[in-house]
């Protein structure tokens, strides 16, 4: 119950009784104005006035109440609905997620407090209970994280200046992300910026399987604090229940779909690989089912590149996936231990100078068990994989490897046997030291972790932690790395997830495994506060193990 400028005029809310019925006593002749539903903070039915006035709407769109001496007025009754949520992700002056802090929802007018939540180990929040309307939203707002101060949506100091963001009854809203760093916030056009590793889609649980020459498309722009111009994604691509043998394609939503493959399976399989991948117009990604068969996709997005012209340093430029070697087509499978290179810089829009290229590098048939390994023309060859494979097989895995001064790539078949490869380009990095926030630096491809050789195998619902900041080429101001990790030697199948260092461990897969198998795959890995990057083991047999190998290729700055 509140008077006419809005002040609580009793010290406890009255609660409703099991059937809904309420009763204010002891009130002194006037005019009132009712709020209901506004105790708890945490409710995920809508804050409104008597009148059904959303509350949002202000305090002085709220119906008034007349009580006179000794009458008791009868209201009519209110409906509650379920209301809308704002959720996002806080960063904190030192450019990591922000835990602990109270973020509260209020109107435009200032005047009403509706709703609040507190971030978790990832900086994520999510306000439910929400009229429709407009809000502001108020980080830090209890002051309990000491020594930074209260910021507002729109990453604004002041409340005036705080964006306006807007809630909807029923219908959730990610609003980003909001920063007290403005190295967080800068970087332009080509520069990654990695989020929460989010699943994006499902069909298992969503639209069905994907049927055999058919389509099924995702909205990746807008959604989960993806901007709607983002240029690219970073996503891990899973094929499961396939009933056939083929191949997926990934593209740019309203574009042709490129003679190209990301995830290459067979019958029965469960296959992830990364892909870089541009949005189309409409911030959506397609992806094609080549298979005679039906097949469920699953889609896990861990960061975005900005939209526009990459001109800096380190910044990223996506085109469409080109298919660039084919040596069934040209030179014919590689020699047991040989080599070969091709040319990338300067083919196809990939500049001369480019730096590093992003490559989906497929092996099949494969006479013999071992790996490829692809490095800088003109380098010497590294203690590092990139597509472990055995005899018969077509494993695809995608990598990010630095351009030779003539701008090729090599790459070593380090098997027994001779194989057949092909690599399918999807984007550059522009070359020099990179200085800006979200830009590239190559490294020579290092492993940074190798459990065989150092703690042994990980358990089944274990973890392991490496240092990725600060050593071997990759700075102490590192953002996040990008790593192929290896499963080998598992005794049950599962997967691996990623994620940084103190931080809770999100709902995403990086490599997928049954149980003897050896599976590489790319990934994207935020890195956390402590310079470490964490790797969760899910195997599903009780007291099962997993040995996991780690090569860092490049990193991006924070």
């Amino acid at each position: 119950m509140l008077d006419a400028q809005g002040y609580q005029v009793q010290q406890d809310f009255p609660m409703a009784d099991s059937g809904g019925k309420f009763k204010v006593s002891g009130l002194a002749p006037g005019t009132y104005r009712v709020a209901f539903n506004r105790v708890d903070g945490s409710s995920t039915d809508e804050a409104q006035f008597y009148g059904s006035v959303h509350e949002s709407a202000g305090l002085a769109a709220a119906a008034t109440v007349s009580v006179a001496a000794d009458q008791t007025t009868q209201l009519a009754d209110a409906q509650l609905v379920s209301g809308g949520v704002l959720g996002g992700k806080v960063v904190g002056p030192d450019g990591f997620p922000l835990t602990d802090a109270l973020v509260e929802a209020f109107t435009d007018d200032g005047s009403l407090v509706t709703r609040s939540a507190s971030t978790d180990e990832s900086g994520r929040f999510s306000i439910g209970g929400l009229s429709s309307g407009s809000y502001k939203l108020k980080i830090n707002a209890d002051a309990k994280v000491p020594g930074i101060g209260t910021l507002y949506s729109g990453n604004a100091t002041e409340p005036t200046n705080a964006a306006l963001l807007q809630s909807t009854v029923g219908e959730s809203k990610d609003v980003g992300v909001l920063t007290y760093s403005p190295v967080a916030a800068s970087g332009g056009p080509g520069s990654s910026v990695p989020i929460i590793p989010s699943r994006f889609l499902d069909t298992r649980s969503a639209s069905g399987p994907v049927a055999a020459g058919g389509t099924v498309s995702f909205q990746a722009g807008g959604v989960n604090g993806v901007p709607l111009d983002a240029s690219a994604v970073v996503v891990n691509l899973t094929a499961t229940e396939t009933k056939s043998e083929g191949f997926l394609t990934a593209y740019a939503s309203g574009g042709p779909k490129p003679n190209a493959s990301n995830v290459n399976f067979g019958r029965g399989q469960t296959v992830p690989n990364l892909a870089v991948v541009p949005l189309g117009a409409d911030g959506k990604v397609t992806i094609a089912n080549t298979s005679s068969g039906t097949t469920q996709v699953i889609a896990d997005v861990a960061a975005y590149f900005k939209g526009g012209t990459p001109t800096a340093v380190g910044a990223f430029g996506a085109k469409p996936p080109s298919r660039f070697l084919d040596t069934r087509t040209s030179s014919g499978p590689v020699p047991a231990g040989g080599t070969i290179s091709l040319q990338i810089g300067g083919v196809n829009g990939i500049p001369s100078n480019a730096s590093a290229a992003v490559i989906n590098l497929t092996v099949t048939e494969a006479k013999s068990a071992g790996f490829l390994t692809a490095y800088a023309s003109g380098k010497a060859k590294p203690n590092a994989s990139n597509v472990n494979f055995g005899p018969g097989q077509t494993v695809p895995n995608f990598a990010v490897v630095p351009l030779g001064p003539d701008g090729k790539v090599t790459i070593a078949n380090t098997s027994s046997g001779t194989t057949q490869v092909i690599a399918d380009v999807s984007g550059y990095f522009l070359p020099g030291m990179p200085l800006e926030p979200g830009a590239f630096g190559s490294i020579t491809p290092t492993r940074f972790l190798d459990t065989r050789t150092s703690s042994g195998p990980v358990k089944a619902g274990g973890t392991i932690s490496f240092q990725a900041a600060g050593i071997n080429g990759v700075p102490e101001n590192a953002a996040g790395v990008w790593v192929n990790l290896t499963v080998t030697e598992p005794t049950s199948s599962g997967y691996l997830t990623g994620y940084a260092s103190r931080t809770a461990r999100p709902n995403a897969s990086n490599v997928n495994y049954g149980t003897g198998q050896t599976v590489p795959n790319l990934t994207y890995l935020p890195i956390g506060r402590d310079g470490k990057v964490t790797i969760a083991n899910t195997e599903s047999g009780l007291g099962s193990t997993v040995q996991i190998v780690a090569d860092v290729s490049g990193y991006t700055l924070r």
